[in-house]
């Protein structure tokens, strides 16, 4: 809101006056929102085509990554202006990679327990030297085939040997024949047992083979995905640049294509509230203030002038003045008094 007042002489003529400084500011403030609006509209105009010349060059930079870069189809997506469409492709490339990288090392670890647990019972095998029941607690000897099969042949023939204990004697040709079997039944469960720590060994070495080839493979692996997620990463990059200049020619482009600035310039002007009136009687002087101020500035004059010539006046009023000056005690002179012709008095008795 603006105020605006015109002292003249003539009443009308201030209303005229008036209305004429309003219309004059209204026109400015049109004309310089007009030339604001121009500015405005060329701006956008400039800043339309520059954007179209930035995406066409990121469509062109991405179509030509795509060319060079054919993995970039599988990993970045088959869309090169849709940034959702590029994220979801990239995503699923790096699940694939990260799959094979997954069950790479899971093999990795298996072979590695696979080779701890057979060292391990390697040297138990090692502290139980020539010991048999202590050679059979291993399991892997207990699980052998070879093993298994002599101590089923030692359950057999301590069975036959249990059933001709029945009906012979120990002196018997058949009871010496059962355990001259039972001898060499336990020689074979010996040689068996002896034999599986040479089997262990090779399985030891099988196991290493297999975790450094598992090893190898996720190395490989491994450098092939960083080179594709780089690959990818290049295209994401060169596709989200793209998604965003289209973004920002799209949205320039509607707002060129739509309500124009320079539309609504005169509808949002500065409107006039209230037109100026012809007074009915004179804002100035005002007599009653003019007196006030008069007999206020005569007043603080007189003081003025008071004080100023009493401060100017260099006469000599007192005898403390006086001595101050001169700088000597200082009696007044004394007039002497005429003798008054003094008649006598007369009293009467």
């Amino acid at each position: 809101m603006i105020d605006l007042y015109v002292t003249n002489r003539d009443p009308v003529m201030a209303q005229r006056l008036a209305e004429a400084v309003g219309r004059e500011y209204i026109r400015n403030v049109i004309e310089r929102r007009a030339l604001f609006s121009q500015d405005t509209l060329r701006y956008l105009l400039e800043e339309e085509e520059r954007l179209k010349v930035n995406l066409q060059k990121s469509e062109a930079a991405v179509a030509e990554y795509k060319e060079k870069n054919p993995d970039a189809l599988q990993l970045g997506g088959g869309a090169a202006n849709t940034g959702s469409q590029t994220g979801s492709g990239s995503g699923g490339g790096g699940t694939r990679g990260g799959i094979v990288l997954q069950d790479l090392s899971s093999k990795i670890t298996q072979a590695r327990a696979e080779r701890f647990r057979l060292e391990g019972e390697l040297k138990q095998i090692d502290r139980a030297g020539n010991n048999l029941d202590q050679l059979l607690s291993v399991p892997t000897i207990a699980a052998s085939l070879q093993v298994g099969e002599a101590r089923r042949s030692v359950t057999q023939i301590e069975a036959d040997m249990a059933t001709l204990a029945l009906r012979y004697k120990e002196k018997h040709p058949k009871m010496m024949s059962a355990r001259a079997a039972l001898r060499e039944a336990r020689d074979n469960v010996r040689r068996a047992a002896m034999l599986q720590p040479a089997i262990l060994r090779n399985s030891i070495a099988q196991a290493l083979a297999t975790e450094q080839n598992l090893q190898d493979a996720f190395k490989d692996q491994q450098g092939t995905a960083m080179q594709l997620n780089r690959t990818a990463i290049g295209y994401q990059e060169l596709a989200r640049q793209a998604e965003s200049d289209r973004a920002l020619y799209e949205s320039v482009l509607r707002q060129n294509q739509g309500d124009r600035p320079d539309q609504d310039v005169k509808t949002n002007a500065v409107s006039v509230a209230e037109h100026a009136v012809i007074p009915r009687a004179p804002v100035n002087p005002i007599p009653l203030k003019t007196i006030t101020f008069g007999l206020l500035g005569g007043l603080a004059a007189g003081m003025a002038f008071v004080f100023g010539a009493n401060a100017l006046d260099r006469s000599i009023k007192t005898v403390d003045q006086a001595e101050a000056t001169f700088g000597s005690p200082f009696s007044p002179p004394f007039r002497r008094r005429k003798k008054a012709n003094r008649k006598p008095v007369l009293f009467n008795p």
